[in-house]
């Protein structure tokens, strides 16, 4: 299993912003599991990401550029938790053919919406 993790080291308890809804999360989260798709790499999700994020693979630190997000995935199943609180998401992506993953991400947004290091 891949398990994918952007996310801040530190910070505050709660980053939530006045616009971290349910639906504002799931917006994020589609764009991140379509980028995952089409293979369009950190160009998919480089709006939202600050410059200093920290991108994990199996627990270590690697460049985004060169991780899973580099290559397309055809997503056979994908599922989603929403921490409108912590302004965060948990999505659970599951690929059968080819090369099979199972990749865990999660994606937690600062005040100003961004994915945040």
């Amino acid at each position: 299993m891949i398990s994918l993790l952007l996310l801040a080291v530190a910070g505050i308890s709660s980053q939530a912003s006045a616009a971290c809804t349910r639906a504002f999360l799931q917006e994020v989260t589609a764009s991140y599991v379509a980028a995952l798709s089409s293979g369009e790499g950190p160009a998919g999700i480089s709006n939202l990401a600050q410059d200093d994020v920290i991108y994990q693979e199996n627990d270590a630190d690697m460049d985004i550029a060169e991780g899973i997000l580099s290559a397309a995935i055809k997503i056979d199943f994908d599922r989603s938790i929403y921490d409108t609180t912590e302004c965060a998401s948990y999505t659970e992506i599951v690929a059968t053919t080819g090369h099979p993953y199972v990749i865990g991400t999660r994606l937690a947004l600062n005040a100003d919406n961004e994915i945040f290091p």
